[in-house]
């Protein structure tokens, strides 16, 4: 339950996960990096190197200290314009997840790499987002999409470039009225 919140020009690093803040106003995130977040960092973590199982025991095994139930940044509920702008997101378990942006927002100008999971992940906390536009970022090796929408509608992903990642490119799930173009 913040007012407005801003945070830039930050480096997280070696967390659980680095910010996981709840009912915003608005919500503004700027040239930050976020590093080894939910994830110890190991190249195989985030290479697909390792079988099913292995990967999967490395994040259900807290003693192994591999992958944890985090990642960058999980903003949840604004109820203002969200902004997540020229980021970088390396070895984290999860990358950029903004969910149930109310009023909208704009994720672009970020590059995502190395990631366990989806590298951005528009989520559902209970209503979904609403026009929000992901445009002009790069994601490159996300274990499972490059971008995900769930529950999503009148958004736009447009002009990202997106590759070597296990599932696709971009999931649509239960979205509505979204415009993907211009992708590579």
């Amino acid at each position: 339950d913040y007012g407005d919140l801003t945070i830039t020009g930050m480096t997280f690093r070696n967390c659980r996960y680095a910010l996981l803040p709840k009912r915003p106003n608005r919500f503004t995130c700027t040239d930050c990096l976020f590093i080894r977040c939910g994830s110890s960092g190991d190249a195989d973590n985030h290479d697909n190197s390792l079988s099913m199982n292995d990967q999967n025991d490395r994040y259900i095994n807290a003693s192994l200290q591999k992958l944890s139930n985090g990642g960058a940044l999980r903003m949840e509920s604004a109820n203002g314009l969200v902004r997540i702008q020229n980021c970088q997101v390396k070895h984290c378990l999860r990358g950029l997840r903004p969910g149930d942006c109310l009023k909208g927002g704009i994720i672009s100008c970020n590059y995502i790499s190395d990631i366990s999971e989806s590298g951005i992940y528009l989520s559902k906390v209970s209503v979904g987002s609403d026009f929000v536009t992901v445009q002009n970022n790069t994601m490159v090796n996300c274990s499972n999409n490059g971008s995900l929408c769930g529950e999503a509608q009148n958004g736009t992903i447009a002009a990202n470039t997106i590759r070597d990642c296990w599932n696709t490119t971009s999931q649509l799930w239960s979205a509505s009225d979204m415009t993907v173009e211009g992708d590579t």
